[in-house]
Order: structure tokens, then sequence, then C-alpha cells
């Protein structure tokens, strides 16, 4: 299979309502939209999700456009590949940049996967036919307010909730959504708006009973998290620190964390590293 062209597309998607975090508000999700075609006229969809400031990671959607653009994909058409595991050997020379180096490997999968006839759940070895659906929502002006959106959302049939939390809004608005839902799911997300100097802040949440605190330190930090861990008895979950197998395999011999949000586009494709990290923690 050769790639003969590509496409991307700048779009700029509006929330449904502004979406707050400890860092921000967005109010609209920007990123890439790939469209690789073969030689026999079959299309593939992927998608960058670098956000137009370098805030999440060090990528961000122009620099990423202009890496596609003038270095991935020349890289990439025209040669005759076979499989998606040899997509890692075209861009070896280039360090870093997973979210445009995961655009093009989606957009293969997708291709790929359209090819052999078969769905990409079961390409890439999924069993399951279901999966529980959850959704995470932003921080809200109240507690109450933040009670009455988890409550549309679970009247909508979401069983897990993820809510972000910072420091002067957190431990009294999950408690709220815990009160009112005794048996919902519910995590909080903290996006690195904290320091070791919080742990007793962090503490009170272990009365509630969360699956998870996501990220509360900062996105590069493997060590200061688990000394964190230590005093919490609620499990911490690591995001922005987990960059790949090896970070993965870093969190688990400091006991930084018992969980992991793998995101294919911050871990760079669905090939390498993303199934060695998913081994790892399985």
């Amino acid at each position: 299979m050769k790639i003969s062209t590509a496409d991307m597309y700048k779009i700029s998607l509006p929330h449904r309502s502004p979406f707050k975090t400890s860092f921000g508000q967005m109010t609209s999700k920007d990123f890439i939209l790939l469209v690789l075609h073969d030689q026999d006229g079959n299309c593939g969809y992927g998608e960058c999700s670098a956000f137009t400031t370098p805030f999440y990671t060090e990528e961000f959607r122009d620099s990423a456009y202009l890496l596609l653009k003038d270095m991935l994909l020349p890289a990439l058409l025209n040669q005759e590949l076979t499989a998606p595991d040899q997509l890692a050997g075209l861009f070896a020379k280039i360090r870093g940049n997973h979210m445009a180096k995961a655009a093009i490997d989606s957009a293969f999968w997708d291709l790929f996967t359209k090819r052999q006839h078969q769905s990409l759940a079961e390409a890439i070895g999924g069993i399951k036919k279901q999966v529980t659906a959850g959704v995470s929502i932003g921080i809200q002006p109240s507690p109450s307010a933040l009670v009455a959106t988890v409550s549309a959302y679970v009247e909508a049939g979401y069983q897990r909730v993820k809510v972000k939390i910072k420091p002067g809004a957190d431990y009294a608005y999950p408690k709220a959504v815990c009160d009112q839902f005794l048996r919902l799911e519910l995590m909080a997300d903290a996006n690195s708006a904290y320091t070791l100097s919080d742990v007793a802040t962090l503490q009170r949440h272990d009365a509630l009973k969360l699956l998870m605190i996501e990220q509360p330190l900062a996105a590069d930090d493997l060590v200061q998290h688990a000394k964190l861990q230590q005093e919490l008895k609620t499990p911490l979950c690591l995001d922005e620190s987990i960059t790949g197998l090896a970070a993965a395999q870093t969190m688990i011999q400091l006991g930084s964390g018992q969980i992991i949000n793998i995101k294919v586009s911050r871990v760079g494709d669905q090939t390498n590293p993303s199934p060695g990290t998913s081994s790892l923690i399985q």
C-alpha cells in the first residue's frame, strides 16, 4: 500500500458550553483533521489533538501543522507499506512531537483496517462489545451548579464522571456530587494545580472514596507524585507525566500512582509505544 496524497484541515469545533480547568477556559476544541489517500482511492482519517497554545504539551496546532506538512508527510508519501508498525521507522530521526505523529498513525490505522475489511477494535485485539461511557466536566461556578451539571449527564446515561478541580474549587465540589449520587463512579482531575504543600487539602478527598485524583502535581514529575501517593488513600492517576513506556515503567517502580490515563495523541500512536504501555499496566 502507498499513501499517494494527504489533506489537512484546521478545525475549531465550538463547545456546547465553556470548559474551565485549573489552567484556563476553552470555548472550542481546536485540532487538525488529517486525511490519507491510497493509490486505490481509499482514505483514512486521523486527528492531531494539539491545542492552539502549548499549555498541555510542548506541541501546539500550528507547530504540528508545519511539521506534518514539511517533514512527516513528505517522509510518508509514496512509500510502500504493508502494516502500521512500519511508520515508526519513517519518523525515527524526528524526536518527540507525539501528537503530530499520532495523527498519521491514526489515519493510517483507519485506512489499513478499511482495506482489511476489519474494524479498528478487531485489528488491535479488542474483545469488548461495550464500554462504560464517561464524561469530563469543567470547573463550575459552585458545588450546586456542578451537581446540576452532573445530574444532566447521569440522566443521559453516563456512568463515570470526572470533574476538574483546583485550589479553592476542590473538596466541596466532588463532595456535593458524592452526597447526591451515592453509586456514581467519580474522579477528580487537577491538571497539575497542586504542590506537595497541599497534601492536607488533597487528603480530605480520601473520605469521598473517589476512583482517582488525576495529575495533581507538575506535568513532568514522577518523584513528587510518589511522595504524595504515600500520603493518600485515593489512587493517583498520571496523565501528562506519562509520555511513553519508559515513563510508565518509572511510575510503577517509584509508586508514583496506580492508574494511567493513556491517550494515543500523547504517547505518539497506537503501535509504539501504546500497546507496550497497555501490556505493562495489565
